[in-house]
């Protein structure tokens, strides 16, 4: 299940959006737990959720949809953000594409436009969570050769390259999926919790 938070202060536009979001729901065989806030201040002040995704309005009374995203990332840097707008001004795209947005859409939003970053966004949500459970996964160091008269014990190492076949397969996904932004090996490192010199070898070798 991903959950997912609509920042809208229209109620006409917040309809639409969760219309839309029903539909990919079906479409895709999939579930989301969606949840509402009419402003940037409901969702930033105090912020306790774990949403994986949100849908952001930017023009909103109080605190607008960039000020929020960006109170959300400081406290959850792997949720996405696609912010929604009516306005095309340079600024608001610049600074969403600073923050790291996965898409700019502007309104009224097209649904292919909208099934498409949603798409987007939850295939680098699902990446990224295989990536830690892969991290989590990985092999521990080799032991020391065993002295001279001593029994080798089994080695790992077909294991061990399988495990590390099947993780660069998914940080190949990852920056795939992720082309658009500033990568580099030290923030995918930082997600599987290994150096980034390991995954420089690594892709040597696969």
């Amino acid at each position: 299940m991903n959950y997912i938070a609509v920042v809208e202060d229209s109620a006409q536009d917040r309809a639409v959006l969760d219309s839309y979001l029903e539909k990919y729901q079906q479409e895709k065989n999939c579930h989301f737990q969606i949840t509402h806030f009419s402003d940037g201040d409901e969702i930033a002040l105090g912020y306790k959720g774990g949403y994986d995704l949100i849908l952001m309005d930017i023009e909103m009374p109080g605190m607008n949809g960039l000020d929020a995203a960006r109170a959300v990332l400081e406290q959850r840097p792997e949720c996405k953000v696609i912010f929604v707008t009516a306005y095309s001004l340079f600024q608001y795209a610049h600074e969403a594409v600073h923050l790291g947005a996965c898409d700019y859409l502007l309104k009224p939003v097209d649904p292919d436009e909208l099934e498409a970053s949603v798409r987007r966004a939850i295939r680098q949500i699902q990446t990224e969570r295989k990536l830690e459970e892969l991290a989590a996964a990985q092999p521990q160091p080799q032991p020391e050769p065993p002295a001279a008269g001593e029994e080798a014990e089994e080695s790992p190492e077909e294991g061990e390259n399988s495990q590390a076949a099947l993780i660069m397969a998914h940080v190949r996904r990852y920056l795939e999926d992720n082309y658009m932004f500033d990568l580099s090996l030290d923030s995918v490192g930082e997600i599987l919790h290994i150096s980034p010199a390991y995954l420089s070898a690594q892709f040597k070798k696969y």
